[in-house]
């Protein structure tokens, strides 16, 4: 449970990072990011339209379970410095710290993408 939410939440945040990479590079030219950038507030919500889904893809074993999973990163999105949410759900300083999780969306920014602005 832990791990595919986890990494649900990740595949969503790396499909719209590829989106503006492929709009400022080229379909098909993007550089491999490991964004850390999440609104647990949209996690949450994004989970609470999708129970089916992940009663079906085994995710989760009950209505329930999926409420809590909910609950729990509502509460992450309220007090990020819940440790006890942050440990059950693999998610690590590199997402909570704000200075660690936006390092390496700058450095990108810094070397790729405004270095191709000023070139156009």
């Amino acid at each position: 449970m832990r791990d595919s939410t986890t990494e649900a939440t990740r595949a969503v945040v790396a499909g719209y990072v590829k989106a503006l990479q492929h709009g400022m590079y080229g379909r098909g030219a993007y550089q491999s990011s490991d964004l850390g950038e999440v609104d647990f507030a949209a996690v949450a919500a994004i989970i609470a339209l999708r129970v089916e889904r992940h009663l079906n893809e085994g995710l989760a074993r009950s209505r329930e379970e999926v409420a809590g999973i909910v609950a729990d990163f509502r509460d992450l999105a309220r007090d990020p410095a819940r440790k006890d949410l942050a440990w059950r759900y693999g998610v690590g300083p590199d997402v909570l710290d704000p200075k660690l999780r936006t390092a390496e969306f700058g450095n990108w920014l810094q070397a790729e993408v405004l270095p191709a602005a000023a070139r156009r």
